[in-house]
């Protein structure tokens, strides 16, 4: 158990370093961007062109105790996680 201690840690600290930066990012920028597939009533879905629903709560929610405005953008399902990898959004809400 002693051998796997260290690295765990190492990748503690640098996953934790990273959640920092990342949040420096969004209070810098003003703005958490967030990824959805608003196709999940009443997770989250479209209704008059804006995202609404249980999910759209809770990000704005987030984005309210951050101080910062909430950008949601809805798009198929396979381009979610990748719009995080790609810093096209800093959350993924959806389902």
């Amino acid at each position: 158990m002693r051998p796997l201690l260290l690295p765990l840690l190492l990748l503690w600290a640098i996953g934790a370093a990273r959640a920092d930066d990342a949040l420096a990012r969004v209070k810098a920028r003003g703005v958490l961007r967030v990824a959805t597939d608003a196709t999940y009533q009443p997770f989250e879905f479209v209704e008059d062109g804006e995202v609404r629903g249980f999910d759209r709560d809770i990000g704005d929610a987030i984005g309210n105790a951050l101080g910062v405005r909430v950008r949601w953008t809805s798009m198929e399902w396979a381009g979610v996680l990748p719009a995080v990898t790609t810093d096209k959004a800093d959350l993924v809400l959806s389902g």
